[in-house]
């Protein structure tokens, strides 16, 4: 059945575009170059061709639009991170890296939303709280996996695997923000932060051996 919201969809839209996709794909470019508080809605609406109405309808205000655009990228990031809580024949330390690699690419990749998201207060802003809200789910995610590894013998007993995972995230996103805001170049960087999370969970580098 089409809802009334779907049929507003359909009627709005720009060219092949619908407004609310022209809003958001706005949103991001202009948060590529200024930061978040420095927008104002008129210029989305300038970038997007929306009317102020028509803004209002899908969107209460730019944190809003922002904040829908970090719900889309947490999918892209629940993906990275199967790389290493997936099942793989890879060794522990390849599947880090592969994992470190692709959340660098999608750091790069929305650059703009991710610095606004980084630097919203996590309890006043709805950005800002999304972003909390998808980090503790990376936190649950990894928690349970370090339990999944030492249960099949794949890394050793050690800290209360939340608490290890929550400073495993942590670091995370502190060490992605200013890894990507620097503009250094990708290598080295992947290389330390898969270390550093094979050091955590399975004790050395280089993960169990044989693994």
């Amino acid at each position: 059945m089409t809802t009334r919201r779907d049929r507003r969809r359909q009627q709005a839209s720009t060219g092949t575009e619908t407004i609310e996709a022209a809003v958001l794909r706005a949103t991001e470019e202009l948060l590529g170059k200024q930061a978040l508080d420095e927008i104002a809605v008129a210029d989305i609406l300038a970038g997007s061709g929306a009317s102020r109405t028509s803004f209002y309808f899908y969107f209460e205000s730019k944190d809003a639009v922002a904040a829908a655009l970090l719900r889309h990228i947490a999918h892209d990031f629940r993906a990275a991170m199967a790389l290493w809580v997936g099942e793989s024949d890879q060794p522990r330390l390849d599947a880090l890296r592969d994992a470190v690699r692709e959340t660098v690419r999608i750091w790069r990749r929305h650059r703009g939303v991710l610095r606004a998201a980084y630097e919203a207060p996590p309890h006043s802003s709805e950005i800002g709280r999304v972003w909390e809200s998808i980090l503790d789910g990376y936190v649950t995610v990894a928690a349970g996996h370090i339990e999944t590894e030492r249960a099949a013998g794949r890394a050793p007993a050690g800290p209360d695997p939340a608490t290890l995972a929550r400073i495993l995230i942590g670091a995370n996103n502190q060490a992605f923000y200013h890894h990507v805001m620097t503009g250094e170049t990708d290598d080295g960087f992947v290389d330390a932060l898969a270390h550093v999370w094979a050091a955590g969970i399975y004790g050395h580098p280089g993960g169990v051996p044989g693994s």
